[in-house]
Formats: structure tokens, C-alpha cells, sequence
């Protein structure tokens, strides 16, 4: 695909992706529960909240980068196609295995965070959690991010990278919005997507 290509499949795929997931926030069906012990000996902390919704930005500023200005057409075909096969199977567990979990602590602290936090409960509902779209998005920026070859020589930007991605990965389970189990399937489809997506091409080419 050339960039104009790659452009008009992102829009198409995040048109198409917005209905599919708003369609399943609206189903009323009966939900399988996710937890388990792990999420019960994490407390909950309302500050992790600043992480959670730098999330956002974190895919809208690397999905830009990619689209607009990365030279290596390469580079941002793996990493849309990475990132939409991650949206994909999470669509697809969603319809077939409806779920959702009943970690949600109430909110009794009064504060500027506690809030935000309200906010949140407010617009997202507790379903359609796994494998957690949070934490693959995340590992999947990441990763294309420091295969870049600016960044890979970065010692300082490398260092950022891997905090920012800790703290949204962690502000998943503090916040309980998700489970652990969440977390540990978002990671195994990482690995697959990665092998499919990067590793292959390592042994073609011998790098």
C-alpha cells in the first residue's frame, strides 16, 4: 500500500471499528465475569487515572506520526496492520464470549481524581474487557515506536517510552477496569501479532 492507501484503510477501519464496538456496548446480553485472585490483592488508586487517559493521546500521537510522517512506508503498514488485527480479534471475542467484570470500587475520596474517575465510569461501561485493547495498543505503539531508527539511538526517549507504557499498563489494573486476565491475554495476542507482523520478516531478510 502506498500512503494514500494506508490513509483511506485507517479512516475506513476506525469508522468501522467505532460502530462495531458502540454496537456492543449496546447489546444487553448476559456477560461472562472475568476475574481472578491477582485482582483482589491490587488496590485501587485513583491517580493512576492520569496515565489511564494518556492512553489517548499515546495511540493518537504514534498513529499520527505513522501516517503522516514516517518515511518508511513499510514501518506503517506493519504498524496500522498490527494495531487493527489487535481491534479485530477483540471484536470478534467480544460478540462470541460477552464479558465484563464487578471490580469497580465506590468512589468515597472527594478529590479532583475521584472525579475524573466518576467521568469514566460515567462513559465506559464495565464490558467487552478482554483481552484488554489498553494494554495492545500500548505494547503495540511501543513497539513501533522504538524500532524506529531516531528513537533507537535515544537512550532518553527508550526510557520514556517503557515508563509511559508501565504506567498505562498498570493504571488498567489500579483503576480496575480491567482484570489481570485482561492483561496477560492482551500481551499473548501482542506476541502473536509481533512474530506475525515483524518476526517473520526478521528471518526473510536476515536481520
Amino acid at each position: 500500500m502506498n500512503k494514500k492507501q494506508l490513509n483511506t484503510f485507517t479512516i475506513v477501519y476506525i469508522i468501522f471499528y467505532l460502530s462495531a464496538f458502540f454496537a456492543l456496548e449496546s447489546r444487553e446480553e448476559s456477560l461472562h465475569i472475568i476475574h481472578c485472585w491477582l485482582d483482589d490483592k491490587i488496590p485501587f488508586c485513583e491517580y493512576f487515572v492520569i496515565p489511564y487517559f494518556s492512553w489517548f493521546l499515546y495511540l493518537a500521537g504514534t498513529g499520527i506520526f505513522f501516517l503522516f510522517y514516517c518515511k518508511d512506508n513499510k514501518e506503517c503498514e506493519k504498524f496500522i496492520f498490527n494495531i487493527c488485527t489487535g481491534m479485530t480479534v477483540f471484536l470478534i471475542v467480544s460478540y462470541i464470549y460477552p464479558n465484563g467484570h464487578e471490580m469497580r470500587p465506590i468512589l468515597t475520596n472527594e478529590n479532583i481524581f475521584t472525579k475524573i474517575v466518576a467521568f469514566l465510569h460515567w462513559v465506559d461501561t464495565p464490558t467487552n474487557i478482554l483481552p484488554s485493547m489498553h494494554v495492545y495498543a500500548t505494547v503495540s505503539c511501543s513497539i513501533a515506536l522504538l524500532r524506529q531508527q531516531q528513537i533507537s539511538k535515544n537512550r532518553r526517549a527508550q526510557v520514556g517510552i517503557f515508563l509511559l507504557s508501565i504506567a498505562i499498563i498498570a493504571s488498567t489494573l489500579f483503576l480496575k477496569q480491567h482484570s489481570v486476565i485482561d492483561v496477560i491475554t492482551a500481551l499473548g495476542l501482542n506476541v502473536i501479532c509481533y512474530v506475525t507482523f515483524y518476526g517473520i520478516q526478521y528471518r526473510k531478510t536476515g536481520k
